[in-house]
């Protein structure tokens, strides 16, 4: 099974084409000790010239909507095997969201996604306390809370029950105007380095809490930064990052188990 394996913002993912899922054993392939090591396992399909279906797959084997790092990596890998795509628009697409992607540094890869929303992505409020649910392509709970007292090892799992079906949960905290620091905790991953459709919850939640909130902000996650545009006039987000590609080749023990 042919592969390239990208890391986008302290995530890393591994990219791989028209395969059935069913068929690997994707916590396998994930594994840091018996694998390729990664978040997940993105499965992409050719729609046409500059279009990309993406299934994403957690660490753990379940498959989530969407995943904003995730398409960017398959931004990446779009862009590696069609070099000609640098001045068009990559189109991903995904069961939670459709994203738009232009390759913004021509000296490496970063690019600008974009995400216009039908509807306003806040699901819920809490009535007292600084905790919003949002669907971002995927569902995110952001607690706006004094990180120094985050215990990701727990609190991440009761965190994450608290939706139904479970939510990926950014424990959020203000740093200055325009910057936000977060700790990610993902459904079916973990503790992770980046998210950056969870990243672009946080910055949704905070510019609910704080009326002078400018449209752009620096999300800090513990490996990377996520750049953040939110128009909640017009339901259009934008996130910027970068992505590298870490290795390609093949990998062999590909049948489930």
């Amino acid at each position: 099974m042919q592969f390239w394996k990208f890391e986008a913002e302290g995530n890393s993912y591994i990219v791989v084409e028209n395969i059935n899922p069913g068929s690997v054993d994707i916590p396998g392939i994930c594994s840091k000790r018996t694998g390729i090591g990664s978040d997940g396992l993105l499965v992409a399909q050719w729609l046409g010239d500059n279009t990309v279906h993406m299934r994403v797959f957690n660490a753990d084997g379940s498959e989530a909507p969407m995943c904003g790092n995730g398409a960017r990596c398959v931004a990446a890998f779009a862009y590696v095997n069609k070099p000609h795509l640098r001045d068009e628009d990559i189109v991903i697409k995904a069961q939670g969201a459709t994203v738009t992607h232009r390759l913004s540094d021509t000296d490496g890869m970063g690019f600008n996604a974009v995400i216009q929303f039908e509807r306003d992505p806040l699901i819920s409020k809490h009535e007292s306390k600084p905790r919003y649910q949002y669907v971002v392509g995927s569902p995110h709970l952001v607690i706006l809370t004094d990180l120094a007292f985050v215990d990701l090892i727990s609190d991440g799992p009761r965190e994450e029950m608290t939706y139904d079906g479970g939510t990926n949960v950014m424990f959020a905290s203000v740093i200055e105007r325009g910057i936000i620091r977060v700790l990610p905790w993902e459904r079916g991953v973990g503790i992770v380095e980046g998210c950056a459709t969870g990243s672009a919850a946080a910055a949704m939640a905070v510019a609910l809490e704080h009326a002078d909130w400018p449209m752009d902000s620096d999300v800090l996650t513990p490996q990377g930064c996520v750049r953040v545009h939110w128009n909640a006039n017009e339901r259009m987000l934008s996130m910027s990052g970068s992505v590298s590609l870490v290795a390609e080749g093949s990998y062999f023990a590909n049948s489930a188990r």
